[in-house]
């Protein structure tokens, strides 16, 4: 096995993880409402939360990413959002759902934009859509087992679903940090310059650039 596939194959392990942790939510958060005595408001506030929090800090570990190299943000990301689903589950206050989600929308936000960028940097133009497309394809994955899983487990408790996400979260550390990609090290002006793409060695990948466009 390529060390690029490597790469590739332990991105999408990770982007399944974090899709899970999401996934995970959606059934089991009417029932935490309605145990804490909330109404259908707090639901959609618990939503938009996490969606918000992902769109003001998406872009903001993408650029730390081009700062400080692909690896650590991903870590970060994948360590946060553990700690995120675990704070969930054993939430017993409607504040605390929103402490969680809020955490989990900011943290988590950290993986997507750092993953692309890495396929960016380790991909030529040729298979750069396959990367991305295999990463779409692991948000799908997530997506879909995560409901599943967290129905079938919450049956016998509702904080159940979201304690076992702590073991593959730090296979997905692991795995990272034993990753031989150099790219992963690597700022992201570096990382553009040592790309085999000659439209990356010109543009890079500056993600402060996406955040000012959205104003």
């Amino acid at each position: 096995m390529t060390s690029n596939r490597r790469n590739l194959i332990i991105l999408f392990y990770t982007m399944v993880v974090i899709m899970l942790g999401f996934g995970m939510v959606i059934p089991i958060l009417p029932f935490y409402i309605k145990s804490m005595g909330a109404s259908g408001t707090a639901l959609g506030a618990l939503m938009a939360t996490y969606a918000v929090m992902q769109f003001i800090f998406a872009p903001v570990w993408g650029s730390l990413s081009d700062r400080y190299g692909r690896r650590p943000i991903l870590m970060v990301g994948i360590l946060g959002n553990a700690l995120a689903q675990l704070i969930f589950g054993l939430s017993t206050h409607l504040w605390m759902l929103f402490a969680a989600r809020t955490l989990a929308g900011i943290l988590s936000s950290a993986t997507l934009p750092t993953a692309m960028a890495f396929i960016g940097d380790s991909t030529s133009e040729r298979d750069r859509g396959g990367g991305m497309g295999m990463m779409g394809a692991a948000m799908g994955v997530g997506m879909l087992l995560g409901p599943g899983i967290a129905g079938f487990l919450a049956t016998r408790w509702l904080a159940l679903p979201f304690l076992p996400l702590r073991s593959p979260s730090w296979r997905c550390c692991w795995s990272l940090s034993s990753c031989p990609s150099p790219c992963l090290n690597l700022s992201g002006k570096r990382a553009a310059q040592k790309s085999r793409d000659p439209i990356s060695k010109k543009c890079g990948c500056s993600f402060s650039v996406h955040w000012a466009c959205c104003w």
